[in-house]
């Protein structure tokens, strides 16, 4: 029987996600970065449908199937200060936004650095895969995804915004195919969906919308498919020789598929999880003394200069607080979205208040981005740096404990490899 809370939830975050869309066509139209849309999609689908869906279908759940209206209430406001905060960041009328950033380059030795930037992200990336001892390092594999995101953004954009010949197309479409492979590897959907995510961005940027939808449908395909992508990871390639997903084996039937989709839906019930928390605390389990924010800005310190520097196990602590997980499990970390990280730390007003001073903040930083002249280094920086915020579905300090460094790295590399190229030229130029 379907919760009659969770479906009016799902009603409101339906109506806020149409209020985005509109928003965001006014922002493709005035040429600005696709965001706002993406993050309406993520609340209404993880905490209103997929949410609905779970609580009505799915068995073996770790929290309640129905919430209450205090739930129904808050994530209705906590997702309306995001969507506001957002509007109002994208919309600031501030000059300054727009300042063109060329110093005079031409517009090919722009685009010639760009690529350079790709292919040096895009080998820093896949020197994870060849050289694993890059893991082990302190603070560099924070590179790791951010670099791919990088890459494959700007090649994207490049290839999709104009004319481009069949091997160049047929080139990226290769070493998609090979990251792919290495994912599927490890069992990980989460980057293959966001790759498609990138590719979806780009299509609504270079207005290719059939290649937009068919970047939609990619990634509903693997999230359906997470079931068989991780026993090709435990049992074929014998990472781990007994698949974990509840009444789930891995033969092409109705009925495994279904338990293939319920087993990624159930950890994405995210408004179920919220009633967890709100339902604990602070009568049965106290409010946490964690500050998102202020962690946030600790995990910019680089670890090589703190030697001492905690790790982030929020998710697993959050998992055995709640009993979502097992006492001694240590090595599982629940997915902690922002609504019940704000909560759990600030209680339920100043979490709305937070919420939207954040976001306001994102949006100030989308617009920033969407106004460089630099466009496809522009899109590769926001796809590593900002685009990942639209998925508010781990904790705050987690996803953001490294944005600005991140944006330092990038920008650096893209500042070297125009000195680079600038050099190339005028070599080329003295000695013709």
């Amino acid at each position: 029987m379907m919760d009659p809370y969770q479906i009016s939830l799902t009603i409101v975050l339906l109506l806020l996600f149409a209020l985005t869309v509109k928003v965001e066509t006014r922002v493709l139209a005035s040429g600005g970065f696709p965001f706002i849309s993406f993050v309406g999609a993520y609340y209404f689908l993880f905490h209103g449908a997929i949410s609905s869906y779970v609580g009505a279908n799915v068995d073996h759940l770790p929290f309640p199937q129905e919430i209450s209206f205090e739930t129904l209430a808050y994530l209705a406001a906590f997702t309306g200060a995001v969507v506001a905060g957002l509007v109002i960041g994208v919309r600031l009328p501030l000059g300054a936004l727009s300042r063109s950033d060329n110093l005079g380059v031409s517009l090919g030795q722009i685009r010639a650095a760009s690529l350079l930037t790709a292919l040096i992200m895009m080998s820093i990336h896949f020197s994870f895969y060849a050289f694993p001892v890059l893991s082990s390092l302190p603070s560099l594999p924070q590179l790791k995804t951010p670099s791919w995101n990088c890459a494959f953004a700007i090649l994207s954009y490049w290839v999709l915004s104009g004319k481009r010949r069949w091997w160049v197309i047929a080139g990226l479409g290769l070493v998609l195919l090979f990251k792919f492979w290495l994912d599927s590897k490890l069992g990980l959907i989460t980057p293959l969906v966001f790759t498609c995510t990138i590719f979806a961005a780009a299509s609504l940027l270079c207005k290719k919308f059939k290649l937009f939808l068919l970047s939609l449908l990619l990634g509903t395909i693997i999230v359906v498919g997470n079931g068989y992508i991780k026993s090709y990871s435990r049992v074929v390639l014998l990472i781990d020789p007994q698949p974990h997903l509840y009444q789930f084996s891995p033969t092409f039937s109705a009925s495994n598929i279904l338990a293939s989709f319920n087993a990624a839906a159930r950890r994405s019930s995210h408004s179920l999880v919220t009633e967890v928390a709100l339902s604990k605390t602070p009568e049965h389990v106290a409010f946490s003394d964690h500050n998102p924010v202020a962690d946030a800005f600790l995990n910019h310190i680089p670890r090589f200069l703190w030697r001492d520097k905690p790790r982030e196990v929020l998710g697993n602590e959050f998992g055995k607080r709640y009993k979502i997980l097992q006492p001694d499990d240590n090595k599982t970390s629940w997915n902690l979205p922002w609504a019940v990280d704000f909560f759990i730390a600030y209680g339920i007003y100043l979490a709305v208040v937070v919420s939207f001073s954040v976001n306001v903040v994102i949006g100030i930083g989308v617009r920033w981005m969407s106004r460089r002249s630099e466009r496809e280094i522009g899109f590769g920086i926001y796809a590593a740096v900002l685009l990942p915020l639209f998925y508010q579905e781990s904790n705050f300090s987690l996803m953001t404990g490294n944005l600005l460094s991140l944006f330092v790295v990038i920008y650096l590399i893209h500042q070297a490899s125009k000195a680079a190229l600038n050099r190339v030229v005028k070599v080329t130029r003295a000695n013709p």
